[in-house]
């Protein structure tokens, strides 16, 4: 569910707020900056990736952010991350990460608490409207995003959104269960259809069209759902040749192993081959170039799209305005290219 805000809230803005969110008020609304004002984030996981993602929000006006990590900051990240400063090298990197965080919106509370356990966790999530977890470290962390991913299906209405997202050199990738998912989307019709169904909220009508803006929902999958995919498959009419190759791609890394660096062609092709049988898939539909994208160092360009987009996503989904793409992204930095999809499949209704 997205983030309820009380009508009242309209007045709690202030001058200085408005002055400073005044293009983001225009471009979305007031009630659509108080859905943000009021949302409480917690980022779990310090890593480029994660610093794109906080920037974004933090400029967007959310209410808090709750940075977690209890690794020690190094040389390389410093070299890595904008958010980590020289001088805390040897410090937490969820503390390294909290003043220049916190320099890019003084409205916004910026905090840093020590790592959750998997133990208690459903808890723990229950203060927090969007939980983001994020991971440089693929196969390490994966038990991990499935334990957050239980834990948020076990709480009760409202549900906090969660997105999981991971970039591996030129390759990237973003999930998002945000529950039973409420938004607001946008039809055109022609005016010879008929009118506007009774949950419609609002038309703009010009010569020959009208603009409907309908409530509707989308059923998000959980993740395990989407891990445990086979084919042929009765979870998804989707057919192996349809499916993005990053979710393939995936598949390989949740099976290479964590002491395995850095990556090389030979290696993810020979574990490619055992997870093509296990998914009962054909090995042809991935190639050498599909592979390449995870091998190699950090990219900040990857960091920076995928972190634009997942922040993008964010922002749609705390202020239900527009109708989701999907809840995969992969990103392939060699190719250039993006690719959404539902997995196993999203039910969407009025």
């Amino acid at each position: 569910m997205v983030v309820t805000v009380d009508s009242t809230v309209n007045e709690t803005i202030s001058e200085e707020e408005a002055a400073l969110y005044d293009r983001q008020i225009r471009l979305w609304g007031l009630e659509a900056q108080n859905r943000l004002k009021h949302s409480r984030i917690l980022l779990q996981g310090v890593t480029p990736l994660s610093a794109e993602i906080a920037k974004n929000l933090v400029l967007a006006g959310i209410a808090s952010m709750t940075i977690v990590d209890d690794r020690v900051a190094t040389a390389e990240d410093v070299l890595n991350n904008f958010l980590i400063p020289h001088d805390a090298i040897g410090t937490t990197l969820a503390s390294a990460s909290v003043q220049r965080t916190q320099t890019l919106n003084p409205m916004v509370k910026v905090s840093a608490t020590s790592s959750f356990l998997t133990d208690g966790l459903t808890s723990k999530l229950k203060d927090y409207d969007v939980i983001i977890v994020t991971t440089d470290s693929f196969k390490e962390d994966l038990s991990f995003w499935e334990a957050f991913d239980h834990s948020v299906s076990e709480l009760t209405s409202p549900k906090p959104l969660l997105i999981l997202a991971a970039t591996l050199s030129c390759w990237g990738m973003a999930f998002l269960n945000l529950g039973n998912h409420e938004f607001v989307a946008e039809q055109i019709t022609s005016k010879k259809l008929s009118g506007p169904t009774p949950t419609c909220v609002k038309s703009e009508e010009n010569s020959k069209t009208a603009t409907t803006f309908v409530k509707m929902v989308a059923d998000y999958p959980s993740l395990e759902a989407c891990l445990n995919l086979r084919w042929p498959s009765a979870k998804s009419e989707i057919l192996p040749r349809h499916v993005p190759k990053g979710y393939f791609v995936m598949q390989v890394l949740r099976r290479c192993p964590s002491n395995t660096s850095p990556l090389t062609l030979q290696h993810l092709k020979s574990v490619w081959k055992d997870v093509a049988g296990t998914l009962n898939v054909d090995e042809s539909l991935l190639t050498d170039e599909d592979f390449l994208c995870c091998c190699g160092s950090s990219s900040a360009s990857v960091n920076a799209i995928l972190g634009g987009v997942v922040s993008q996503e964010i922002v749609r989904a705390i202020t239900g305005r527009g109708a989701p793409h999907g809840n995969w992204y992969f990103l392939n930095g060699l190719q250039c290219t993006t690719t959404v999809e539902w997995l196993p499949n999203s039910a969407i209704s009025p």
